[in-house]
């Protein structure tokens, strides 16, 4: 299913369609998309809130989901209206982990493969934390540039998900 339908409501009958638009043709592009998504914003803006709806949401239809995020969460965001709510069900098909550099990132990713059960999603908040913090292993001086950085743990993040 499209990552987009684990975060907003668009299947819900709380969602208007305009009149003119064919919801069901939209809706089935959109749970035959497979694509990455980034969520860009500032700070405060709902990020992390619809990360953490995708994580449940994907949880709820029993995925594996790893949860990827600097810092603890020190409250659940607020779910999205119409959207699945974190029930204990789907908290235990979750894995929320907290790597506080991108280097723990890129080992983690490195090793997936050895774990017996691989996560079916992977769901890193706070991606700009990752790009402006690495000691050494994943952004070597060779690659001072930030942009650099993001694509090359977003090539890591991509070929695991393909692995699984």
């Amino acid at each position: 299913m499209g990552s987009l339908l684990y975060m907003l409501p668009l299947g819900s009958p709380w969602f208007q369609w305009d009149e003119n638009h064919n919801a069901q043709r939209t809706l089935g592009i959109l749970a035959q998309d497979s694509s990455n998504i980034v969520i860009v914003g500032d700070k405060g803006c709902g990020k992390t809130a619809l990360s953490f709806q995708a994580a449940v949401s994907m949880a709820t239809d029993n995925r594996r989901v790893m949860f990827i995020r600097p810092q603890v969460l020190s409250r659940l965001p607020l779910p999205v209206h119409g959207m699945p709510t974190p029930e204990a069900r789907a908290l235990q098909l979750m894995k929320l982990w907290y790597p506080d550099h991108a280097d723990e990132l890129v080992i983690w990713c490195a090793n997936v493969h050895l774990h017996p059960v691989l996560p079916e999603a992977i769901i890193v908040d706070d991606f700009d934390f990752y790009i402006g913090h690495s000691k050494f292993v994943c952004c070597p001086s060779t690659f001072p540039q930030q942009g650099q950085r993001a694509l090359r743990i977003y090539a890591v993040l991509h070929k695991i998900t393909a692995f699984g």
